[in-house]
């Protein structure tokens, strides 16, 4: 590109730090197609230079974000504004060092580049005016611009002066709102691309540039190439020929990308599987220029019970999409000591993932974040500074392409809600316990492809209802017991660790627990709630998923709603003759949640005994009164009722789906609609109209035994079934 004398690499080439290639490798360059001396203007030979990886790497990089000499022109002329996002992956060299780069190697040998900081006292000692003004800014002057504004200034003066101005930034985040606005769309600086890497190897393995062009289909693809290290380049291009180099870099690239899940990997995850194929979709669209990022869901929250496998489905997200992973949570940002060491740990894995992008970066337990609603008044301003802070961080990738947020936890309940809205966290999506495909994944990864069909049945079975953890805990345990006893594991010492007290199960008990979830199911269907999704058996007891419809809040809504809360009680009515304890229990039950709902249609929605009137009153203290009592009862009852005349005509129905629920442990996907396309059918006096119930809170969730957190200030979530 260079309109000097020299070639490009001159300048570089000067350094002390470059080496000359020694005579004894030349012979094996010239073997391998390249070409380890030229002539110089006086005629002579000279042997080839190598230049450092990381200074040849910027440099070419440059030339690649650059492009033409007509674009340096334009930097050039006068008036022009030029800005340029440096990204802080610059293999270690300082702002300072892209400028003088670029001085050297790129812009006319005449030019006078000035940085900003020379127009800031018209220094009579700084002879003559500068061709181009330069502002760098990089990542330790971002306290400076947010608090002190000294790199605001700088570009005030450069924009103030007559000169055409080049800004050099790391992240377009570092720059107030209003001037990221105003300024044109930025130069990034182009990634480490195979065509980038063709001409590295030029220069280090031949002074003409000689290289097999067939070298270039032998490289790594310019995505793997992308997330590689300085050092990992560095090391391959020590290789005796090009093809070597190739080679090393194909191997590495392979290590650093094998071994992990992807999504084909996975099954039985939902709708949170599903919102993570849209977004793998929509970064593979973007990357292939498709669609533009204005138009990706660029975040997700993971939340679930502990060990469902959220962390596992973020890494299967990163393996489809062949991108980076960044993991970051603010358990390891605290540790880093006290706030400012904390935001400063926070700040390196949103630059991280900025550096190696497309990447993926993995937030976990984000709920420690905080919550500014929260009425303890303990570190309430250390929290009101982390939070600040984590959405200021938020908000700083909307200005660079290329990084998804998978945000994961258990608690959602306990996040701000300002870091939950649209645009910072897109999507909100449950994680339920892993399926059975994901079940027989995981163990077909610890025991080997080879398993029995009849062996993985049983070991399916035994994991089912358990979380990611549980089997991937069973699977050491087999491991460590086969290696005491000296020999290979096998699929019984799994069965034993998955189901240690497999002798003390109750088939009466698995029976009554498949009966009572088929009861939620079957009625939630007749009643037009919304979409069954899963039902499972646990250690603990069951599981019915129902992603709600939304609706009107109509009073008829609200019955329905009890109607479904106490189908799995009515269930062990009808088939056994008695209910037992398990719709009772905590204050997530059937029970509970049912009580809490018939007496707010009285003290809260304005629909009951006590007319339009909203009253802040404890559900116990409202009990006290006996005719509350008797009320509210007789309402329970009576949705109990219901639900019994529906399952009445659906007897059989019942029966043997909970015979195939017993025998599975887990009905979902095409098994579970085929049962429940039996299910509708109810007289009018049974059904209403219900089709558009409204949604429950996303506590209720996942039924009766197993209820999850939910996220507060929540709206109906059509695209996870929580909210």
């Amino acid at each position: 590109m260079s309109d000097r004398g020299s070639e490009p690499l001159g300048s570089p080439a000067a350094s002390p730090t470059v080496m000359q290639i020694p005579i004894d490798d030349q012979d094996a360059l010239r073997a391998a197609g390249g070409d380890p001396l030229a002539v110089d203007n006086q005629g002579r030979d000279r042997p080839a230079v190598h230049v450092p990886t990381s200074a040849l790497s910027l440099m070419l990089r440059l030339c690649a974000t650059i492009g033409t000499q007509a674009r340096v022109k334009d930097i050039m002329a006068p008036g022009a504004v030029t800005l340029i996002e440096i990204g802080p992956d610059t293999g270690g060299m300082s702002m300072t060092s892209v400028r003088s780069m670029l001085e050297s190697t790129i812009l006319p040998d005449e030019a006078q580049v000035w940085p900003a900081v020379l127009l800031k006292d018209a220094d009579p000692k700084v002879d003559g005016v500068p061709d181009l003004c330069v502002v760098e800014i990089a990542i330790e002057d971002r306290d400076k611009l947010r608090i002190r504004g000294a790199a605001l200034q700088g570009v005030t003066r450069a924009l103030d002066a007559p000169y055409p101005v080049l800004i050099l930034a790391e992240t377009l985040a570092q720059l107030p709102e209003d001037l990221r606005r105003a300024l044109p769309d930025p130069l990034q600086l182009a990634p480490l691309s195979r065509d980038i890497l063709m001409a590295m190897i030029a220069a280090t393995s031949s002074a003409t540039g000689k290289i097999d062009p067939e070298l270039f289909d032998a490289l790594p693809q310019d995505r793997a190439l992308a997330r590689l290290s300085d050092a990992s380049l560095t090391l391959a291009l020590r290789a005796a020929t090009p093809r070597e180099v190739a080679a090393r870099l194909l191997d590495t690239t392979r290590r650093t990308s094998d071994g992990g899940p992807t999504l084909d990997d996975i099954e039985g995850y939902g709708e949170a599987e599903a919102a993570a194929r849209r977004m793998v979709a929509d970064l593979q669209g973007w990357s292939d220029g498709r669609i533009g990022w204005a138009d990706v869901q660029r975040s997700v929250l993971l939340w679930g019970p502990p060990g469902t496998g959220k962390s596992h489905l973020a890494r299967a997200m990163a393996g489809s999409a062949g991108v980076a992973l960044v993991r970051g949570s603010f358990a390891s940002w605290q540790a880093m000591g006290n706030l400012s060491h904390m935001l400063r740990a926070m700040r390196a894995s949103f630059d991280e993932a900025a550096a190696a992008r497309p990447a993926i970066l993995v937030i976990d337990e984000i709920d420690a974040v905080g919550d500014r609603a929260d009425p303890d008044p303990h570190n309430n301003s250390y929290r009101a500074q982390v939070i600040n802070a984590f959405l200021e961080a938020l908000d700083s990738l909307k200005y660079i392409e290329g990084v998804m947020i998978v945000a994961t936890t258990n608690f959602p309940d306990k996040i701000d809600a300002a870091v939950l809205r649209p645009g910072r966290i897109d999507i909100k999506a449950q994680v339920p316990l892993p399926g059975a495909g994901a079940l027989a994944q995981m163990l077909r990864d610890g025991l080997g492809p080879d398993i029995p069909p009849e062996e993985m049945a049983r070991l399916t079975r035994a994991a089912t209802g358990q979380s990611a953890a549980d089997v991937d805990g069973a699977l050491r345990q087999a491991r460590s017991a086969a290696r005491q006893e000296g020999r290979e594991v096998a699929a019984r010492d799994v069965l034993t660790a998955l189901d240690p007290e497999a002798e003390d199960h109750s088939p009466a008990r698995e029976r009554r627990i498949a009966l009572h979830e088929c009861g939620h199911a079957i009625v939630g269907t007749c009643l037009g709630l919304g979409k069954i999704t899963r039902l499972v058996l646990t250690r603990q007891g069951g599981q019915a998923w129902l992603s709600h419809a939304s609706g009107e809040l109509m009073l008829e809504d609200l019955e329905a709603e009890l109607t479904y809360a106490l189908a799995g009680r009515a269930a062990e009515r009808l088939i056994l003759g008695v209910a037992a304890a398990g719709a009772g229990g905590n204050a997530l039950s059937d029970l509970a949640q049912a009580t809490q709902t018939a007496i707010g249609i009285d003290t809260r929605m304005g629909l009951g005994a006590e007319g339009p009137v909203w009253l802040d009153i404890s559900s116990a203290a409202y009990l006290r009164d006996p005719a509350n009592a008797a009320r509210i009862r007789a309402r329970l009852e009576a949705a109990e009722a219901r639900a019994m005349r529906l399952l009445e005509t659906r007897r059989g129905l019942l029966i043997e789906m909970a015979a195939d629920l017993v025998k599975v442990g887990l009905l979902e996907g095409a098994r579970l609609d085929a049962w429940l396309a039996r299910a509708p059918g109810a007289s009018a006096p049974d059904i209403g109209s219900h089709d558009n119930s409204r949604a429950l809170a996303p506590s209720e969730e996942t039924g009766s035994h197993d209820a999850q957190h939910g996220i507060k200030g929540a709206a109906v979530a059509q695209n996870s079934g929580a909210s």
